[in-house]
């Protein structure tokens, strides 16, 4: 090649070589420019920092000698945190009262150790590791509320390095839609018509270069290769190529560690909690995986004091098809902080969420070595010499520790454990090193004999880590002094293969701990959808699997059901809607079997037991003795010994919601994704970058989420409820009470309606005239008496308003007294005017967990195709009673403002032999409408049709596994 070489030399600010002239002139312009906006960036995060810190300094000290009233659910997530745990020392504030209100309440730490007299009769009392000498905080249920804490802020331009916000947003979802060059041209060209001005980008090219030069900045996969002998069925020994995708980990969770935006939601330090109600202890609660047994087992091995802490990881790992018509694996390991909340870490590609750090290569036999008996054998070898490249990085630091200044700006000694492993059975026995059930102790937790896999009430010594590891190190001695037999006989009755486990390396991890119970393979898939579905399924004839499936598709609508339109399309794969059909199939089926074939009812609805009581967010011992009594009860009658491990699993680590590989199985979906639009050719790279690019936009959404939040644009907290379909137009209209500038009085506090009705002149003399409102719904009896039944309520709660109005505040405010009323004869008007509505969003407190739920109550004759007249549960005198919305409606008399609704109530028949049998109450619907006040109503629930009689319904206490509405009806504590 001609010409002359041209001359280097470094850049000024970072120091990388350039060519001398216009391209190192251009590169240090550029590169002073970014200086110069990272200081500025640097410097507004500051002035952020400091003016939240003023605000939390003015809102504290206000609220220090104001006070707030109001009420604080019980057993809020942890993952809200206060301000009030901020040291104000030498900021001329007054620290005379230690504070820390969490996240459910005020705190009163040093009142346990001088006078318990004075705790309140509502409370959790939080227990702290003795090693670390933090006193007990109690969080008091019934008092004020702590304000939000409000995260750090990060800088304005929280969405750089891209131009704009808009660049991003694109960026963002065509990374996640792994969107081809031709489809980005194709929509920027169209963009920059001005449909979209504020996108800058020209071309894919340009978006990809903005996204792959901001990503540079962090661990990126490099490919690790390694090779492992492997002697074929023909004796020869050959050494197999593999690689493996990898990504420093540690540096991961250290980026996680160090993020002052996370300063604020990490939990440190094992505890236990001790729930209180009415002053008598309900006994330790769990509500996730630092309040159980084995993150509080891992904190007795720490130094003493505060300094050193553990933050505890759940692995996830599982092979699958890149396609369906395609052998390619895809077998990520990804990794998420048990230590963040379950807002943050349980979530999918999200910033300090589940993130992959290694793709596992194609681990399949050499051509024409299917049935080789060394194969199992090299698989698992290759399979922990891929795991222990992944794991590497976090070695030295399991051991020692890492020493960390952490986002709060304390110095820290973080020592990673790997306290959950989330896989389903058959990789179980890969990272167990376990031979399988058919071994003779082939259970990869414990060491029960193959001949006792069916008695789930036994209990059998657990494996461990120190005690397999002697196993192989005796099998390798005895293979040495050439006694192959007996190592083999060794390993055989042991149930495990001569492989060196990968686990082994990491300190303070013991994989058979770790390993747990996963309901979507054990459970949803495997005994229900594996086994007593097909059962099930058997005893019906076709004219019952057809009736079935019709029950099926036409069920009433509720929030989170999943429909199942046709039986014969649900896949083995599909665990939810096995789960589905198992909440809904026992009140369906149960006149369509012989009766003869009950007691396998009775077996579906012992294993619905177990599965709810395993989801509850929030664990007593109690409610864990009562799921473990369902199993020893479901072992009379089937076999699974797996299930034997699944409320000791809850006792030892958490809530099932961190055990199940439910999140992992959908982090597929996006690998899956990626690899459709790749060239197949480089499939892999192509998926790994993919990763990292959405690594890079979760990042730069938490910022931009967390500035939101800051400074009170955040909408996220609001739910998420699907907008309405009326007959009039595609959309609900808001009460316009709330629209202007009217304050309205109610009766009793204002509820929030949506979809209200635009027609004029509807009044109680009307609707009751056509018995009924909406034009596809009249001629109801229900509404028979209807404007005498809403006369007769508001009269007579009125009555009940003056009379406990000791005050005078309610005449003195209405200017008028019950008696003149009554004179007047304007208890008795000849119509009222009402205002009807199509939908409520209410709220009520879980009572699994305590947390605030929010959901949408439909009272609505068309909604996405469907007749929607939801059914309730009503205080009444007597208790819980189901009933049927009929039609929601403002009206005003006396002065006052009155929401209400006509409801049909559902009665309930004597308890029969066939509902003990189903585990639910039998209902008739009456015929009689009554008028109710939306604050009588409880929640939504659930009546499933069922043909034993004229307008009989079960009371489904399984449906959607809304575990709240289970408890309230069966009464658990």
């Amino acid at each position: 090649m001609s010409g002359t070489q041209r001359t280097k030399a470094p850049c000024a600010t970072c120091g990388h070589l350039y060519t001398v002239g216009a391209g190192l002139t251009k590169h240090q312009n550029n590169c002073l420019d970014r200086q110069i906006r990272e200081r500025s960036n640097q410097d507004a995060l500051q002035r952020a920092y400091d003016e939240i810190d003023n605000r939390k300094k003015k809102l504290y000290e206000l609220r220090r000698m104001t006070g707030v009233e109001g009420r604080l659910p019980a057993f809020r997530d942890e993952g809200s945190r206060s301000w009030e745990n901020e040291d104000f020392t030498g900021l001329g504030m007054d620290t005379s009262e230690e504070r820390d209100a969490g996240s459910l309440g005020m705190d009163y730490e040093g009142l346990l150790d001088s006078n318990d007299t004075g705790l309140p009769p509502n409370h959790i009392r939080t227990r702290y590791h003795p090693r670390t000498s933090l006193p007990d905080k109690i969080e008091d249920l019934d008092g004020p509320s702590a304000p939000k804490q409000q995260p750090e802020t990060p800088s304005i331009e929280s969405y750089a390095p891209f131009a704009t916000l808009a660049d991003f947003i694109f960026a963002e979802r065509m990374v996640k839609m792994c969107a081809s060059s031709e489809d980005i041209n194709f929509i920027l060209r169209n963009l920059h018509n001005g449909t979209l001005a504020k996108v800058t980008f020209q071309n894919a090219a340009q978006m990809r270069k903005t996204v792959d030069k901001a990503s540079s900045i962090y661990e990126k996969f490099t490919e690790k290769k390694f090779t492992i002998p492997y002697t074929n069925s023909r004796g020869s020994t050959v050494d197999l190529q593999f690689s493996v995708w990898i990504k420093d980990g540690m540096q991961w969770l250290k980026d996680l560690v160090t993020d002052p935006l996370l300063r604020d939601h990490w939990d440190w330090h094992a505890k236990k909690k001790t729930l209180v109600l009415d002053g008598k202890e309900c006994g330790e609660i769990i509500t996730d995986p630092l309040t159980a047994e084995a993150a509080w087992d891992f904190e007795s091995g720490l130094d003493k004091g505060t300094t050193d802490v553990a933050l505890h990881l759940i692995a996830y790992s599982d092979k699958s098809n890149a396609a369906r018509f395609n052998n390619m694996p895809i077998w990520p390991l990804c990794l998420r902080p048990a230590s963040l909340p379950k807002s943050l870490a349980n979530r999918n590609s999200a910033f300090a969420g589940n993130t992959m750090i290694a793709l596992f290569p194609k681990m399949d036999p050499p051509a024409g070595e299917n049935e080789d008996k060394n194969w199992p054998t090299t698989m698992r070898k290759v399979y922990h010499k891929a795991l222990e490249i992944a794991l590497e990085p976090f070695k030295e630091a399991s051991k020692s520790g890492t020493w960390t200044y952490c986002g709060d700006g304390t110095l820290r000694r973080v020592f990673p454990s790997f306290l959950i492993i989330n896989q389903d059975l058959l990789e179980q026995y890969l990272a167990s090193l376990s031979r399988g059930n058919n071994a003779l102790h082939g259970c990869p937790r414990c060491h029960v004999p193959r001949a006792q896999l069916y008695d789930l009430s036994g209990e059998w010594d657990l494996r461990s880590q120190d005690n397999m590891q002697a196993v192989v190190q005796k099998a390798n001695q005895l293979l040495s002094e050439g006694r192959t037999g007996e190592s083999e006989a060794l390993l055989k009755s042991t149930g495990i293969y001569l492989v060196e486990n990968a686990y082994w390396g990491i300190s303070r991890c013991d994989v058979h701990d770790a390993l747990s119970f996963d309901i979507l393979h054990s459970i949803w898939l495997g005994i229900w959808g594996k086994h007593l579905w097909p059962l099930l399924r058997g005893c019906l004839s076709a004219d019952g699997i057809s009736e079935l499936t019709y029950r099926l598709k036409t069920a009433p609508s509720f929030p989170n059901l999943l429909r199942v339109p046709a039986l014969d399309t649900v896949e083995f794969s599909d665990g939810r809607k096995y789960f589905s059909i198992l909440q809904q199939i026992i009140p369906f089926a149960v006149d369509l079997i012989p009766r003869n074939q009950y007691p396998l009812l009775q077996v579906i609805r012992i294993l619905a037991d177990i599965t709810m009581i395993a989801s509850f967010h929030m664990q007593l011992s109690s409610r864990i003795d009562w799921g473990e009594e369902c199993v020893k009860k479901f072992g009379e009658l089937i076999k699974m010994h797996q299930l034997s491990h699944l409320f000791h699993d809850i006792r030892r680590k958490g809530t099932s919601d961190f055990l199940h590989c439910i999140l992992g199985e959908n982090f597929h979906q996006g690998l899956k994704l990626a690899y459709s639009t790749s060239n197949k050719r480089d499939a892999t790279q192509q998926i790994v970058r993919n990763e990292e690019r959405i690594e890079l936009m979760s990042r730069i959404r938490f910022r931009i989420e967390s500035f939101k939040s800051a400074f009170g644009t955040d909408e996220s907290s609001q739910p998420d409820l699907e907008e309405d379909e009326t007959e009039a137009d595609n959309g609900l209209e808001e009460d316009p009470s709330i629209m202007d500038n009217r304050m309205p009085r109610y009766a009793m506090p204002r509820l929030p309606l949506i979809g209200i009705e635009t027609k004029k002149g509807v009044d109680t003399l009307l609707i009751q005239q056509q018995r009924g409102y909406f034009s596809s719904a009249l001629g109801i009896r229900c509404f028979e008496q209807f404007h005498r039944m809403v006369l007769a309520f508001i009269n007579r709660t009125y009555e009940d308003i003056v009379q406990n109005d000791h005050g005078g505040q309610v005449n003195s405010r209405l200017g008028q007294t019950g008696s003149t009323d009554r004179h007047q004869g304007a208890y008795f008007p000849a119509s009222l005017p009402i205002i009807p509505f199509r939908a409520i969003k209410h709220s009520f407190y879980s009572k699994d967990d305590g947390n605030e739920c929010q959901e949408l109550i439909r009272c609505n004759p068309l909604c996405f195709g469907s007749i929607r007249f939801d059914t309730v549960l009503i205080q009444t005198m007597d208790g819980l009673r189901p009933a049927r919305l009929h039609l929601v409606f403002e009206s005003s008399h006396h002065g006052l403002y009155w929401q209400l609704a006509l409801v049909t109530y559902f009665t309930a028949y004597p308890a029969s032999a066939t509902d003990g049998i189903v585990g639910m109450r039998r209902y008739q619907e009456e015929m009689k409408g009554e008028i109710i006040s939306l604050h009588s109503i409880v929640r939504s629930c659930y009546m499933s049709p069922v043909s034993l009689g004229p307008r009989n319904f079960y009371l489904n206490d399984l449906v959607a596994g809304d575990v709240d509405l289970y408890i309230r009806l069966n009464n658990i504590q």
